[in-house]
């Protein structure tokens, strides 16, 4: 080997290792950069003990921090693609496909688009009291400049008489719950069970065609790749049955929720405020504590889980949670 030839090769290790830690680094701030663009804090709105511990996610296939609680609503796709010619862009296809495949009652939410903020707030203020009576005036922080979207989500599910009102432990706090117990031909078909190697699920029918899903996963890595493989175990019909002691358990919902962001896909977006306002209880029963020992039980749902709602027409969730802690659940006060 030539002289020139040692000094390459002694010259090309430094200049190899060099090149992987700037493609490392670039890669660590990629992920850093665009998980920031998908999430933002939000700012708790409901009486509860903190307010961290809480993102909204605009994009329910982003990874995000699965130790936070993570809410996503497809109010904000619904809002970009109605709302194209006044923003002049197109719209992306992420957006398209969010807003095709996630049907949404136009009963429960509102939504609003302007760069002029006196009439943005009017118009919020004019729509929301034509749908939701009787409801509070709700403030609108907007963008100094450029567009802002403003989109409101509000849903109330009160489950039948076959489900009752309990306490459960989660994450090592006493917290209000819902629980069933199947008890017939009627029950057991509100309540589906499905189970696979990684995921357990349960899917509650509500009225106006829609259902309650209620998912465990041992490796969540997005909430919609934890809906998608909850979904394709489901229609495989793979039914799951109680044993022994097993009682359906999960915490009850009641609060209400805003954050903003000012970085989108869209640069002609300022600013997007998202409000979800959620409540899901049952009507029957006495909070009383559930038997300890259904605590091992599958369907004890005592530590993070993905909650969803969806239309039977849509083929997505228009509204997903990851309840990855107890910050928006109803503590049981001593």
């Amino acid at each position: 080997m030539s002289e020139d030839e040692e000094v390459k090769q002694k010259l090309r290790k430094p200049l190899t290792v060099l090149c992987l830690l700037i493609v490392a680094i670039f890669s660590v701030y990629v992920i850093y950069y665009y998980s920031k663009r998908s999430s933002f804090t939000a700012t708790i709105l409901a009486d509860t003990d903190t307010t961290n511990g809480v993102d909204i996610i605009s994009y329910p296939a982003s990874e995000a921090n699965f130790t936070n609680t993570l809410i996503y609503s497809a109010t904000l796709p619904l809002a970009i693609a109605g709302h194209e010619e006044m923003l002049g862009v197109a719209n992306t296809e992420r957006q398209q496909w969010l807003n095709n495949e996630s049907r949404i009652d136009p009963a429960n939410y509102v939504i609003a688009v302007d760069n002029d903020p006196s009439a943005l707030q009017d118009t919020v203020t004019q729509r929301i009291s034509a749908k939701f009576h009787n409801h509070p005036p709700v403030e609108v922080e907007t963008a100094a400049s450029g567009f802002t979207i403003f989109t409101y989500l509000l849903k109330k599910v009160t489950l039948p008489e076959i489900f009752k009102k309990t306490q459960l432990t989660f994450a090592g706090e006493n917290v209000h719950g819902i629980s069933w117990l199947p008890s017939g031909d009627t029950s057991t078909s509100q309540v589906r069970l499905s189970q696979g190697p990684f995921i357990a699920t349960a899917v509650i029918s509500l009225s106006h065609n829609e259902e309650l899903w209620l998912v465990k996963s041992a490796r969540p890595v997005s909430m919609l790749k934890i809906f998608e493989e909850a979904d394709s175990i489901h229609r495989l019909n793979v039914s799951a049955a109680f044993n022994g002691d097993d009682e359906l358990i999960f915490p009850m919902l009641d609060f209400a929720i805003s954050g903003s962001s000012g970085q989108l896909d869209l640069n002609v977006i300022s600013k997007a405020e998202q409000v979800v306002k959620m409540s899901i209880s049952a009507d029957k029963g006495t909070a009383a504590e559930s038997n300890p020992a259904r605590g091992k039980s599958t369907w004890y749902f005592d530590g993070p889980y993905l909650l969803c709602i969806k239309q039977n027409s849509g083929s997505l969730p228009y509204f997903m949670m990851w309840v990855g802690n107890g910050t928006l659940l109803q503590k049981v006060r001593e």
